[in-house]
């Protein structure tokens, strides 16, 4: 998702704000999951939505009509990719979030999904707001706020349990930033996720 300020339409505001808004909702994923360790029923409940969205995905395309009307419906939050032939962002969200809490620890899931939910909408609002100092297709700005909402929320976490390590989540909060920024062909509902869960175990696996 794009951190970087530019001259948006009403329209196109509108339909970014929306998107944030349901990135702020998924947050109640790993909160569920963060207060209690019910991996099983967090897993029966993505794989669900996971088949639901795959129906989706094959019925928007066939037959063409429904297509439309799915755009007609959904598009002013769909982005290009999204409205052509890639998939949507809740899809691949809903994929990582099934392989975060299936393969990680349950506080590196917990943290991985809300980097994603809190700074990937931190990285849009900021850049689009003050980003002035481009990278490619995003911000430094951008960038920024992501790492300072991730570092707030492992810092929080820590201060709530102590099977939270601060320095792990860390690591974790600038790996995020990095695969937010850096990471622009693969979407961040997948890439962010992941390659700090990737990374926290890595760190956590090293300091024993």
């Amino acid at each position: 998702m794009k951190n970087g300020r530019m001259s948006r339409p009403p329209s196109s505001i509108k339909a970014e704000l929306s998107r944030k808004g349901i990135h702020l909702a998924t947050s109640i994923f790993p909160l569920a999951y963060a207060v209690g360790d019910h991996k099983r029923v967090m897993l029966a409940i993505l794989g669900v939505l996971l088949v639901l969205l795959a129906i989706a995905e094959i019925a928007r395309r066939r037959p063409v009509w429904l297509g439309r009307l799915f755009n007609r419906v959904f598009g002013y939050m769909l982005r290009d990719h999204e409205k052509s032939r890639g998939l949507l962002g809740s899809t691949w969200y809903c994929l990582a979030s099934l392989l975060c809490i299936a393969f990680l620890t349950r506080p590196v899931a917990v943290l991985a999904l809300l980097y994603l939910a809190y700074g990937d909408t931190a990285a849009s609002l900021v850049g689009r707001r003050w980003g002035r100092t481009r990278i490619g297709a995003k911000s430094l700005e951008g960038t920024l706020g992501f790492m300072a909402v991730a570092c707030l929320a492992a810092a929080v976490a820590r201060a709530c349990s102590p099977e939270y390590s601060l320095t792990v989540g860390l690591i974790g909060a600038l790996a995020a930033a990095l695969a937010e920024l850096l990471l622009t062909r693969l979407d961040d509902n997948l890439s962010v996720p992941l390659v700090a869960g990737v990374a926290m175990t890595l760190a956590a696996r090293l300091m024993g």
